[in-house]
């Protein structure tokens, strides 16, 4: 009892006793207000916010997670110098090449820089080190998120009714428009073209392409590719859907215009087959896993570590008012 006493009494000694402009301590490493205010101003930027425009309770959870980011930063650069990767030289200049591109102008970058504090050299340092840190963490959740498709066929067998391929139509239309003011009603225009057609004087696709109005499709001989229900309007799909394949409709009127329509090649609802789906179900379950390692490892991280916090200025932190030139 008397330990557990001398350590409350040693960690609010040090609440009282920190430097002033230090928010948190990871291990021996201080993390300071300003290095939060940076990391707030960036999360503001990111998801759109205003600070003025956020009540007190978002303010404050906002503080939370740009300090918990920071706090999490420090353990993966400390996790990552044990944990080298093989980094080489023009990896490390083509990250520092991407990191100028963000400035608009070619100065942009040193004048960030000497707001930072830094030089050159000192800049390139930091940035190398965060290349490495990068490549080690790649390096760890790639080696350990590997899906073998015995995996993959597994997930497929408990999700087959989700993996369901919808009814689809390959189509070519030949259009006219519904909102010609000088032509409100254009049946007798797409009557004659019908009957063209009917009587083989003229092809689909050249019909297709002129005098047909759809500036997308005339191109492509009237081509609109494979589609689904959902990705046309109702009324349209209504007609298309009900035809057979190769089979052209007679003229109909949507409320887009008038339309003459050929079904050339059409697939039923379906379950999709395990080889068409298993690339993707690898990425998917690879995308989890690695969501997974990587939280359990910070877990693992925050467990080991030595974290102390001074609340009282991490509540008091606010996005810099002056930013640096971009």
């Amino acid at each position: 009892m008397l330990l557990v006493g001398s350590m409350f009494a040693a960690f609010f000694a040090w609440q009282y006793q920190m430097p002033s402009k230090v928010i948190v301590w990871v291990d021996d490493v201080a993390i300071t207000q300003h290095d939060l205010s940076l990391r707030l101003r960036e999360l503001l930027w990111r998801q759109g916010k205003n600070w003025d425009h956020l009540s007190p309770e978002e303010q404050s959870s906002l503080q939370l997670e740009a300090t918990n980011a920071l706090i999490d930063g420090q353990l993966i650069k400390e996790w990552a110098a044990t944990h080298p990767a093989n980094v080489g030289a023009a990896t490390i200049e083509y990250d520092f090449q991407q990191f100028l591109k963000q400035f608009e102008s070619p100065e942009g970058w040193k004048e960030r820089m000497t707001l930072q504090g830094l030089n050159e050299p000192q800049l390139r340092e930091r940035l190398a080190l965060e290349t490495k840190q990068h490549a080690a963490l790649e390096s760890y959740l790639t080696g350990n998120s590997r899906v073998s498709e015995a995996e993959a066929q597994s997930w497929f067998k408990d999700h087959q009714q989700e993996l369901l391929i919808p009814e689809c139509v390959r189509a070519s239309h030949i259009f006219l428009s519904g909102h010609d003011k000088e032509k409100p009603d254009r049946t007798t225009e797409m009557s004659a073209i019908y009957q063209k057609l009917l009587s083989k004087k003229a092809a689909f696709n050249e019909l297709a392409t002129k005098p047909s109005e759809d500036d997308r499709s005339n191109k492509k001989g009237g081509d609109l590719g494979w589609f689904t229900r959902e990705r046309v309007p109702k009324e349209f799909a209504e007609t298309v859907f009900s035809m057979s394949q190769n089979e052209m409709s007679k003229p109909f009127q949507t409320t887009l215009g008038w339309h003459i329509v050929w079904v050339q090649d059409r697939h039923e609802k379906r379950i999709a087959e395990f080889a068409e789906v298993q690339s993707e179900i690898t990425v998917m379950l690879e995308s989890r896993k690695r969501e997974t390692l990587r939280k359990d490892l910070i877990q693992g991280l925050r467990q080991k570590g030595r974290i102390l916090r001074n609340k009282v200025l991490i509540q008091l932190a606010r996005p810099p008012l002056q930013l640096p030139s971009s």
